[in-house]
């Protein structure tokens, strides 16, 4: 083993074992940036949905056809997150509100 090799090795499983203690959020933006550094390098999409799918805890089967949406929220989130926490709490309290509102209104039929 050369010593680069070496250091990639221990690099990786470093970086493995910090990753447990990361946030969901945090580790879904790894993943995303990793599936794009993979595709730039030619890796071919069934190779990393194969991969994503072995790696699911919860028993998740990827296509290939999902990592290009993957590779696009890569991209939208580049320079700027793809939706902000306000917009995210705002269509959230909405659904909440229309799902109360069913609900309130509704009755069995006769």
């Amino acid at each position: 083993m050369d010593v680069r090799k070496g250091f990639e090795d221990i690099s990786d499983k470093t970086e493995d074992i910090l990753e447990k203690a990361h946030s969901p959020s945090s580790r879904s933006g790894h993943t995303v940036e990793r599936v794009a550094k993979m595709d730039a390098a030619g890796v071919d999409h069934e190779v990393i949905a194969l991969q994503l799918t072995k790696n699911s805890r919860h028993g998740n089967r990827y296509e290939p056809s999902e990592v290009s949406t993957l590779l696009k929220v890569h991209e939208d989130n580049v320079t700027a997150v793809g939706i902000t926490a306000a917009q995210a709490r705002q269509l959230i309290r909405d659904q909440q509100d229309t799902a109360e509102e069913i609900e309130g209104n509704w009755s069995p039929a006769n």
